[in-house]
């Protein structure tokens, strides 16, 4: 018998949880709502058949067929933890190098009399998003999701005021479809019965079909079951075939708190691993890139919400906007000091702890002195703003032009700075990246009530 789970749970890898309610009850709900396969319902649009929307329906429909079981090549759990140890070794020693490009940079620079960064109140965004194509908006994984849902939700109407014309495109972490025979976009006016929106961000739908944004859904999870006993969850593009009687994916179900007899909760629990562990989080950035690339030519503007981990451009991790690489773009991450509720503090406890029990011991490198500490009040003093109240709404804006060329023009130590330039490269090289344009973007920091 075959069997397809929706992927509530994926709203707790790199996010806040949309309501107090524990993983136990999340994978409970998950696997009593949709445990039974659904026949995907066709979205109720009378002007479908139009030639732009046919096309988007069919660009995205091409990308899901190759990633659908009977057209992938599944690799085995050990096969996944082989990948995520060797990518995890590979990140630590991007992470050394990038230290080390960090130590020459403090040392290559005069900081006096730079572009001004901090500043109290909110980004212009009706000035500064003017013009971009790719707007990728990310919310940290340490608060409520209330704040950052309702300044993005202002974030879209002002870019739809500026530009009312534009065809519009909000893809959207916190919405996912539950079947790979499907196609994870909802036209603006149009319901999609195959999608479901989290609870805290469905106002993001309410708000897109008045501003006519049609919206993405960039996550999808499928358990399969064949007629053997295999199961095969999918992880963005790829499928992980595994037992649930196997004992290691056993004391994962009893570890978060689930009947480990059970093999259907033993299933979304394994998946649950499987998609916060950071290979499965590189999977599914791979997948919503390849949904991006199939459409992106039909809007004139994209803008890409999810969890801050899936859009940061300054890490070692593969990125969505790393991976896209648009020439011009603009990051904003969003941070509140709204509470988590204690149950997903301890759930989140809870994760890293099972995530860790699979971890290969990694190498100790020696620590990186960034000399950062060591600099001279003076260096800095253009940085810091000390008219700024941190404890009301304020934020770091860095314009990659700007500065990069204010930079290179005070340079007081140029053998550092062709150090920082090489371990630049290094770091970009032992991640296999091409040249990327993220230097000259434009990036926001937002403290949406201080901290």
């Amino acid at each position: 018998m075959k069997k397809s789970l929706l992927w509530v749970l994926i709203l707790l890898i790199n996010v806040p949880f949309c309501t107090a309610a524990s993983t136990q009850q999340t994978i409970e709900a998950a696997l009593s709502a949709h445990i039974q396969q659904k026949t995907p319902k066709a979205p109720q649009d009378s002007t479908l058949t139009t030639s732009r929307k046919q096309q988007i329906r069919l660009a995205l429909q091409a990308v899901m067929q190759k990633h659908q079981l009977k057209n992938s090549v599944p690799i085995s759990f050990d096969t996944f933890l082989n990948k995520s140890n060797q990518l995890q070794k590979t990140q630590q020693q991007a992470a050394h190098i990038q230290e080390q490009a960090q130590a020459a940079f403090y040392q290559a620079f005069f900081f006096k009399g730079q572009p001004r960064m901090l500043f109290q109140g909110l980004p212009d965004y009706a000035k500064d998003l003017q013009g971009k194509k790719y707007i990728f908006i990310g919310e940290a994984s340490d608060h409520d999701q209330h704040a950052p849902v309702q300044h993005t939700v202002h974030i879209l109407k002002t870019i739809r005021a500026k530009n009312p014309q534009a065809k519009m495109l909000l893809a959207n972490e916190f919405s996912l479809i539950s079947d790979t025979h499907t196609w994870p976009i909802r036209f603006a006016n149009i319901k999609n019965e195959n999608i479901t929106t989290f609870e805290g961000y469905d106002v993001l739908e309410s708000v897109a079909d008045r501003l006519n944004i049609d919206i993405l859904a960039l996550d999808d999870g499928c358990l399969e079951e064949d007629a053997t006993g295999t199961f095969f969850s999918k992880i963005g593009p790829q499928w992980v075939s595994f037992n649930p009687k196997d004992s290691r994916i056993q004391n994962i179900a009893s570890d978060f708190g689930m009947d480990s007899t059970d093999p259907n909760m033993t299933a979304v629990s394994f998946q649950y691993f499987l998609a916060s562990n950071p290979y499965g989080v590189e999977l599914r950035n791979r997948q919503w890139v390849s949904y991006l690339k199939a459409i992106e030519s039909f809007y004139d503007i994209i803008v890409v919400y999810a969890g801050n981990a899936h859009v940061d451009i300054s890490g070692d991790r593969d990125s969505v906007p790393l991976m896209l690489n648009p020439l011009q773009a603009v990051t904003i991450y969003l941070y509140s000091t709204e509470e988590l509720p204690a149950q997903l503090k301890e759930d989140y406890a809870t994760r890293e702890k099972i995530q860790n029990k699979f971890k290969n011991k990694t190498e100790d490198l020696q620590p990186i002195e960034t000399f950062e500490d060591n600099l001279e009040e003076e260096d800095l003093s253009d940085d810091i703003d000390f008219t700024i109240d941190f404890s009301k709404p304020n934020y770091r804006r860095y314009d990659g032009k700007i500065t990069t060329a204010w930079r290179e023009k005070h340079i007081r130590n140029q053998s550092a700075f062709n150090t920082f330039k090489q371990q630049q490269f290094a770091f970009e090289n032992l991640l296999g990246r091409k040249p990327l344009n993220f230097p000259q973007w434009l990036t926001f920091d937002v403290y949406l009530d201080g901290f």
